[in-house]
């Protein structure tokens, strides 16, 4: 940003200021204080302002609307699954190993066998495995 400024001084008012400026004291002690003028501000004088010009506006046309056309709306989503994920014994096996490294092997032995697999993973029923991946989310299994 540049500010330009213009003074208007009286050669020795000239001389005092350049006295100030390199440092030493004012050549004439006596002479008079420079004086300033007020700068107008923005608020003091306020710029012109052209008065609202009322704004042209068209008339109004008809548009035609048809209203016999249907519209057709898909069905919104429900938020419920339709469908159950498959998951293979491969995908249960693989949530279940943190598990079993945090120590959990009690509670997921009795999981099994409360879907009647003790045998292990892959006596889990087809049909309920999806179920099966539930409970291990419940335990903390990422799946």
């Amino acid at each position: 940003m540049e500010i330009t400024m213009t003074l208007t001084v009286t050669p020795e008012q000239a001389a005092a200021i350049a006295g100030l400026l390199a440092g030493s004291k004012p050549l004439n002690p006596s002479a008079p204080p420079l004086q300033s003028e007020p700068l107008p501000t923005a608020s003091s004088q306020p710029a012109p302002v052209a008065a609202p010009q009322p704004a042209a506006v068209p008339a109004p046309t008809a548009v035609p609307v048809n209203t016999a056309v249907p519209v057709q709306q898909e069905p919104l989503p429900t938020g419920i699954p339709t469908q159950v994920r498959a998951y293979s014994v491969n995908d249960l096996a693989i949530a279940c190993r943190p598990l079993m490294e945090a120590g959990k092997q009690p509670e997921l032995q009795a999981l099994l066998a409360e879907f009647g697999a003790p045998a292990g993973l892959a006596s889990v029923p087809e049909n309920r495995r999806a179920e099966f991946a539930g409970r291990l989310r419940q335990m903390g299994g990422q799946i």
